[in-house]
């Protein structure tokens, strides 16, 4: 579920579960939390699921990764 901005600009959300940030462009913050959290970026809520469905259907960028197939490698 979208978090529509208040009068000021900022989303707030103080549910238990899986919150999404991002800014149409890079994933800025997803994880399962029980804390408040407020942003001026884009704030999605659900299961975790949805936010991963979210993220394919924007076409949402990681802007880090574990995985070693993104690494940038130099060739000599």
């Amino acid at each position: 579920m979208n978090i529509e901005p208040n009068n000021d600009g900022w989303r707030f959300d103080e549910s238990v579960g899986w919150k999404l940030i991002h800014n149409d462009i890079d994933v800025i913050f997803f994880e399962e939390t029980d804390k408040a959290i407020s942003t001026q970026e884009k704030l999605f809520v659900g299961t975790q699921e949805e936010c991963e469905a979210e993220i394919a259907r924007l076409g949402l960028i990681w802007p880090y990764s574990d995985d070693s197939e993104n690494e940038v490698t130099e060739e000599i």
